[in-house]
């Protein structure tokens, strides 16, 4: 009678005097969830493409082939990092210099560029590094949160692709104006500009403070 194999896991060799090191998994991501919030960027960057707006059309399709990479584990494990999330004086601090360093900065220029790509590849390092984990809670309590958000946003996004269509812009924006247009005028000011980015920092903050991976942060948060 043969022995049944058993699957053993496959480790380094190491150098003498050293510790085995075994070799790195790839993320436990649900394959078709990668697969069509990497299908939704790529669309979104092919759409942008057809605006005419170039540099939002690579970063969206860049975002999403990046998305179905690590969801199909082709993508380098990275090691698992939490950082402390700041307590409610430290948010608030933080909003108010987002709010003056964004908020003074001119609209579109090269040095609000550089500021935004910074935090926006220091948001995405921080939301690749987190523990590749699943609770109870994450699977069923935030179920139905994850799903009204879903038919929330793709509501939004249609509602948007078809007035953006109507609009045929610039020949009929004034008669559908998409929500770029409606604001633009508010981004313009400093004041207002200055308001609507403390809204959407305070509201950034909250969801990261909320979501699972903030509650596994919650007992590292610095006041």
């Amino acid at each position: 009678m043969t022995r049944a194999a058993v699957p053993r896991e496959v480790v380094n060799v190491p150098a003498a005097g050293e510790h085995p090191v075994a070799r790195r998994r790839p993320r436990h991501t649900v394959g078709w969830h990668s697969s069509v919030s990497g299908a939704i960027l790529i669309i979104t960057g092919c759409f942008h493409l057809y605006r005419g707006v170039p540099i939002e059309a690579v970063v969206f399709g860049g975002a999403g082939v990046a998305v179905v990479m690590n969801g199909l584990g082709w993508l380098p494990n990275p090691r698992s990092w939490s950082p402390p999330l700041p307590g409610a004086v430290r948010s608030v601090l933080l909003v108010g210099v987002g709010v003056l360093v964004i908020g003074m900065l001119p609209v579109k220029g090269t040095v609000e560029t550089v500021v935004l790509a910074a935090i926006g590849a220091t948001v995405m390092a921080v939301g690749w590094c987190q523990p590749d984990t699943s609770t109870p809670v994450t699977e069923d309590g935030l179920r139905r949160t994850a799903y009204s958000w879903a038919v929330a946003g793709l509501c939004l996004c249609l509602t948007e692709l078809f007035v953006y269509i109507l609009a045929d812009p610039p020949l009929r924006e004034d008669e559908y104006p998409t929500l770029t247009y409606l604001l633009q005028p508010l981004v313009d000011q400093t004041v207002w500009r200055a308001v609507l980015l403390s809204l959407w920092l305070a509201a950034g903050l909250a969801l990261l403070r909320w979501s699972p991976a903030g509650g596994q942060m919650k007992s590292t948060v610095v006041e």
